[in-house]
């Protein structure tokens, strides 16, 4: 599978051909780059980052992610811990996505500064917060659906300091089927924020990695 910037350079290199065959003028690629962003940042979006033998779980070209049933030929039981994430990073142009809840259980959805704790042996099966706190310099903002407490509740790790800081506050409201998860990220006031069926759940203060 290829990955989102694999996906933008063939995306915008087809569309560079196909502009410049059309057409006198020949724009810089940095324009090129804006208007793709602009035009199907959205679309972009896909899961592509997970450890090899978890791979299965991506499906559906990277749009769906399926924890398998006991029933089922392939299954993964709930004890098995997987960190699926996106190469495609927020920025200016693309600083929002959401995602809608299958069968919700103790997930989380939100931002991270290092994806080695998708795909590294290392990290392997180990809750991703736990795996973040490994890894000097690098900050983790989630929103989980449930937690052990059968509520939702909000994590950040930063580790600006010495010592890492883990935070969690508790929401009352956990995940449902059919909710649509979506996060927001303001790069100008350095702050995340989490939504629940467009209703604003709660803020967090982001530390830059």
């Amino acid at each position: 599978m290829r990955t989102v910037e694999q996906r933008v350079q063939l995306l915008t290199f087809a569309w560079f051909r196909q502009t410049t065959a059309a057409a006198a003028v020949i724009f810089p690629s940095r324009n090129i780059a804006r208007c793709i962003a602009q035009f199907a940042g959205q679309i972009i979006f896909i899961f592509d980052t997970v450890h090899e033998k978890y791979r299965n779980v991506i499906q559906h070209k990277g749009t769906y992610v399926y924890r398998p049933d006991r029933d089922e030929r392939y299954s993964l039981p709930p004890k098995i811990h997987i960190a699926v994430g996106s190469s495609l990073a927020l920025n200016h142009y693309f600083s929002e996505f959401s995602i809608k809840c299958i069968r919700p259980h103790q997930d989380l959805i939100g931002i991270v500064s290092d994806l080695r704790v998708c795909h590294e042996d290392e990290y392997d099966n180990r809750f991703c917060v736990e795996s973040i706190l490994r890894i000097r310099g690098a900050n983790m903002f989630c929103y989980c659906g449930m937690n052990s407490a059968d509520s939702g509740c909000l994590i950040s790790v930063t580790q600006t300091k010495r010592t890492p800081e883990k935070r969690g506050q508790k929401v009352d409201i956990k995940w449902q089927q059919n909710d649509i998860v979506t996060v927001k990220l303001d790069q100008k006031q350095w702050m995340v924020a989490f939504y629940l069926n467009d209703k604003l759940i709660r803020e967090l203060r982001v530390v830059p990695h």
